[in-house]
């Protein structure tokens, strides 16, 4: 300490918990007590105390300890206000001003993320402060202080304790840090608080195994500014925020966070369940190896090759046109070249080479970058707009890992502007073909009429649809549409891409995207019910239709027997809509062989070329399937029991069908 150095012993009180874990429960500050100590000097000057305004309930419990009111506290001062006051005490004792509270929980768990919630500004000395309890330790490493640590530390040192609350406290932490230095104690250099997140790869050095924590539940357009901002009062190493993505390169909600020390990573773990924006977020341990999964320092020499140096502001853009042909400076003029260079652009493209529609945009400092996330998306075409989100590094290796370029053995080195597909980075040896179409963002009430409305002119190549729908029969807000080829699967999402979706709830801008079979037959699964082409899809499916019965078994329901008659090729026979149970399985299919009735039945048919709304209906004599009897799979002691999962209505809604479809 020098000639003029200044001990300022902060205390901090709130509407909740007291003691070690306090602001474990996100309660706001409604009290602060303060008093300036000169260490030379020995001077001890006025202490001050402020209460704080709050809407939030005190207890009765806490009101007796520390003698706030419920009135007192509505009429407190705001938090700015309070903290200006401070401000202003802290000029007028002068000097070099260092802050020492009991524990870190007051600066870290309260100061600052209270100062954050209520968008407050906080002077510099809060960024650095002296605890305590590390200073009694450091002198008396055997005294246990763990519980009433103020208490045990002023017994053990003959410390007198001034009842007053707040005011108390701040004196008491003084008394005691004077006795430390009149024996001879030097302080330890000041804990420093990060209050900006570091941008860039982590470093080479070794990862403490208790120092990730994984988050659940974030926000999808949330950044990593967003998650350090969550965690404000603790410390985050370079770049130790990882935002997890799904199989479609979208951000699921999910990131792990890597702190410098595992002290920080414990108190992380206290604000399980705070809330960013209107969402809570869950905070979980995790280990290094599920970082590192997310966040391998063995790309670090690829990041740099493709990522301009000193461009650490990195922003994702989707809906870019999904051109073969498209390149970077292409996408430089559609933004604009006064925002963006060529050589800033990477575009991400599937391994055979056609682009996702996605891409990354780096810029040399946070400005620039802000300027583009809150652009809203407007381009130099009218006709395109652009959904743009904050992103980063280990973000860029997910995408390019999900795609197929990267894998843990390889460390590829390449020019930013050189194509992704023309990258040797060991590729599969064949890739599946991309030739479907994803529909994401339609209402709960879209029809496969409405679909092929959608798609107009590409309506001729549809093969199959299918909508996926939740337990309330209504769609999810995804469908699938197979196409004859890769190629006119790009072709319909470029041609539908910027067009408006139409069905009954109004006119709304969905997201087009081509996927694999594999992808769409997954949805076929996973779907509470089956459309009649979806069924009849997943009968025609070669690799299925031997393994269905088994790939498909019910868990509560009886085997599934499908029917042994086939329809024409190129028809497709509309059924009933298919049941599933809440595993996503068949709960009861006709079946039999055809039979041949006494009259002919009129079954509908429709050829799969002809599938538009508009198209005639072809209709053609073929024996009808017989139906069997679902009083035997459904009986009443099943229903009564729950295992008829969507209640009596479904065997109402089959025995109609039977009736209005079937002639005996």
């Amino acid at each position: 300490m020098g000639d003029n150095d200044v001990l300022v012993a902060l205390h901090i009180t709130t509407s909740g918990v007291q003691g070690q874990y306090m602001g474990s429960d996100e309660k706001e500050i409604i009290h602060i007590a303060y008093q300036a100590l000169n260490i030379t000097t020995k001077h001890l000057h006025d202490a001050e105390d402020t209460i704080i305004k709050s809407e939030q309930n005190v207890t009765s419990s806490l009101s007796a300890d520390t003698g706030l009111t419920q009135h007192a506290i509505e009429n407190g001062l705001p938090l700015q206000d309070a903290i200006n006051k401070f401000n202003l005490y802290l000029g007028n004792v002068g000097g070099n001003i260092r802050l020492i509270s009991d524990g870190p929980a007051h600066i870290r768990q309260c100061l600052h993320p209270d100062a954050v919630r209520r968008n407050c500004v906080l002077p510099a000395v809060c960024n650095t402060f002296t605890d305590a309890r590390k200073e009694f330790q450091a002198r008396y490493p055997g005294v246990d202080i763990r519980s009433n640590a103020l208490q045990a530390m002023a017994q053990h040192l003959n410390v007198e304790v001034d009842r007053r609350h707040g005011i108390g406290q701040a004196r008491c932490i003084l008394e005691i840090a004077l006795k430390l230095l009149n024996q001879g104690h030097k302080l330890s250099p000041p804990e420093v608080i990060c209050t900006k997140f570091i941008k860039g790869h982590c470093t080479s050095n070794p990862i403490e195994d208790e120092s990730v924590v994984r988050l659940r539940g974030l926000p999808y357009q949330a950044s990593d500014h967003e998650v350090a901002r969550f965690f404000r009062g603790l410390n985050i190493v370079r770049g130790g925020v990882v935002l997890c993505l799904n199989p479609q390169n979208r951000r699921n909600g999910l990131a792990y966070v890597r702190f410098v020390s595992q002290e920080h990573r414990d108190m992380a773990l206290q604000r399980h369940r705070h809330h960013l924006g209107n969402r809570y977020i869950e905070v979980f341990t995790a280990t290094v190896q599920e970082f590192i999964s997310h966040a391998t320092a063995a790309l670090i020499n690829y990041y740099n090759s493709i990522v301009p140096n000193g461009a650490d502001f990195i922003v994702r853009v989707r809906g870019l046109p999904q051109d073969k042909d498209l390149s970077e400076k292409d996408v430089a003029l559609l933004i604009g070249e006064d925002k963006i260079t060529e050589e800033n652009v990477l575009i991400l493209r599937h391994i055979e080479g056609t682009p996702t529609g996605e891409g990354f945009l780096f810029f040399y400092n946070e400005e620039e970058a802000g300027n583009m996330v809150n652009s809203g998306g407007n381009t130099t075409s009218p006709d395109v707009k652009l959904g743009t989100s904050w992103s980063n590094k280990p973000e860029i290796q997910q995408a390019l890992s999900q795609l197929g370029y990267l894998s843990p053995s390889v460390t590829p080195v390449a020019p930013l502007n050189q194509s992704l597909s023309a990258l040797s980075l060991s590729p599969p040896a064949s890739p599946p073909a991309r030739d479907c179409v994803h529909l994401k963002g339609l209402s709960p009430n879209v029809t496969e009429n409405d679909i092929l409305n959608f798609l107009s002119g590409c309506h001729t190549s549809v093969l199959w649809t299918h909508i996926h729908y939740n337990p309330k029969r209504k769609c999810n807000g995804s469908a699938y549409v197979q196409m004859p080829s890769a190629e006119e699967a790009i072709r319909c999402c470029n041609e539908c891409s910027q067009k408006f979706f139409t069905d009954c709830t109004g006119s709304r801008m969905i997201e087009v995207s081509p996927c694999t079979h594999e992808e769409m037959i997954s949805s076929v699964r996973s779907s509470y019910f089956l459309t009649h082409s979806s069924y009849t899809m997943l009968l025609n499916t070669a690799n299925l239709t031997a393994a269905a019965p088994q790939l498909m078994q019910p868990r509560m329901y009886m085997q599934p027997q499908f029917p042994q008659f086939s329809p024409a090729p190129g028809l497709i026979y509309y059924y009933p809509t298919i049941p599933l149970n809440g595993y996503g399985n068949m709960m009861a299919i006709p079946t039999a062989a055809p039979t041949t009735p006494a009259t002919a039945n009129i079954i509908r048919y429709r050829t799969a070329t002809t599938m538009a709304p508009t198209a005639p209906t072809t209709y053609m004599t073929q024996p009808a399937p017989e139906m069997m009897d679902y009083s035997t799979v459904y009986t009443a002691n099943q229903a009564n029991s729950g295992i008829d999962y969507f209640g009596n209505s479904m065997m109402q809604d089959f025995k109609h069908v039977q009736h209005a479809a079937y002639t005996q």
